[in-house]
This record gives structure tokens, C-alpha cells and sequence, in this order.
């Protein structure tokens, strides 16, 4: 068992798994960071923090809370930079700024939305081989006692004929 999986399994135990859940939290996670973002000096660039709701968005949720936590996160950082009184040097900064960002998102989501999707597939596949082998394993037990049955059966009958021929 992959760590991965015991982990996934800890979140279940405790009600983590759900959708409400992640969605709760990861609005809180966007929410957190925007005030940081905010409470700090708006030359700071706060992108790497956004990439964690981000990346849960889409992990635990799907690609289209993946993109439009993408773009909240766009928008709540564009805003904290605007309330917090940043000046640019030409109007098109911000909006440059903004689209390099959300396409960097995107980009993200892409990557793990295609990532999230093969690592189900796989653990479809293992599940399929997995019974395949159990029932392989079933098998071949029932072939081996019928083989330990016919053994025994003709261990007795050489027995029996050894004993008429010897009387």
C-alpha cells in the first residue's frame, strides 16, 4: 500500500473526502491568501500560494473548479493589489500581469487534470488485473486439489489392485 493510499484513507475515517469539504477549504485557502497577499507589500508575489487551492481544486474536486478557483484566484489577487494602492507604470501591467498569471493557472490545471485522470485510470486498471489474479489464484487452488483428489484416487486403486494381486 502506497502512501498515497493511506492517506486518502485517513481523509475517509475522518469525513475528509467529500466535495463540500474541499470546496469549503479551498475557498478558505483562497481567502487566507488573498489577505496575505493583501496585509503584505503588493511587490510581493504571492503566485506560488494561489498554486495550492489551485492544485486541490482540481485534485480533489475537477478541472472546472480547477479553473474557476484559477481565475478567483487571478481576480482576488489583482484586487488585493489594487486595494493595497499598487501603481504601475502603464495601465496594460496590470492586465499583462493578470493574463500571464491566469494562463499560468490554466496551464497547471491541464497538467494535473490530465495527471488526475491517468492515475485513476491506472488504479482502474490494477483494480481489473487485481481480481483477474485473484481469480486466477481461485482457479488454480480448485485445480490443485482436484489433482491432489486424483492422486489420492489412483494411490488407492494401485493399492487395492496390489492387494487382489497379491491374494
Amino acid at each position: 500500500m502506497t502512501d498515497d493510499m493511506s492517506i486518502t484513507r485517513r481523509f475517509r475515517q475522518f469525513g475528509l473526502h467529500t466535495r463540500p469539504f474541499w470546496v469549503g477549504l479551498i475557498f478558505e485557502i483562497v481567502a487566507i491568501v488573498g489577505l496575505l497577499d493583501y496585509r503584505t507589500d503588493f511587490q510581493l508575489i504571492f503566485f506560488a500560494f494561489y498554486l495550492v487551492p489551485v492544485i486541490l481544486a482540481v485534485w480533489c474536486v475537477g478541472r472546472g473548479f480547477g479553473i474557476c478557483i484559477s481565475a478567483l484566484c487571478v481576480v482576488v489577487s489583482v484586487a488585493g493589489d489594487v486595494i493595497a494602492g499598487a501603481r504601475y507604470s502603464s495601465s496594460l501591467v496590470p492586465v499583462w500581469n493578470t493574463g500571464i498569471a491566469l494562463v499560468s493557472y490554466l496551464v497547471v490545471v491541464w497538467i494535473l487534470s490530465n495527471l488526475r485522470s491517468l492515475h485513476f485510470e491506472l488504479e482502474q486498471r490494477v483494480q481489473r488485473r487485481s481480481v483477474s489474479l485473484y481469480n486466477e489464484m481461485q482457479e488454480r487452488m480448485r485445480l490443485e486439489e482436484e489433482i491432489l483428489s486424483i492422486s489420492e484416487r489412483e494411490r488407492q486403486r494401485i493399492g487395492h489392485d496390489l492387494h487382489d494381486s497379491l491374494c
